[in-house]
């Protein structure tokens, strides 16, 4: 199992508040789970060998928009049905849009 914590920066355009959170996310995550990676660049992970047990956990866009990299890795943790955690740092309609490739799974399942 692996966790990928994908930084704020990847998705968001103001990501200060979420900056904040996700390092101290990181302080207790290094504590109890060994091998995070942590991810600020996407390319990082194009390589990464996915199975059902990992978490991916992301930040989801002020504007709903996502990178077509980001897209196609979340289609691909999405196919080996592993763990995926969206962060939504506030409580707006953009930043609750989540990607389509994930959508059904999460919320159109019986």
């Amino acid at each position: 199992m692996s966790v990928i914590f994908i930084n704020p920066k990847v998705t968001m355009e103001n990501a200060n508040d979420a900056i904040k959170f996700h390092d101290e996310c990181a302080k207790l995550l290094n504590q109890y789970i060994p091998g995070v990676k942590y991810v600020l660049n996407i390319s990082q992970l194009l390589t990464e060998r996915i199975c059902k047990d990992d978490i991916f956990v992301f930040f989801t866009s002020e504007k709903g928009e996502y990178s077509q990299q980001l897209l196609n890795l979340l289609k691909r943790y999405n196919d080996k049905e592993s763990r995926i955690w969206a962060v939504a740092m506030e409580n707006t309609k953009m930043i609750s849009i989540f990607p389509t490739v994930i959508f059904a799974r999460y919320f159109c399942n019986p």
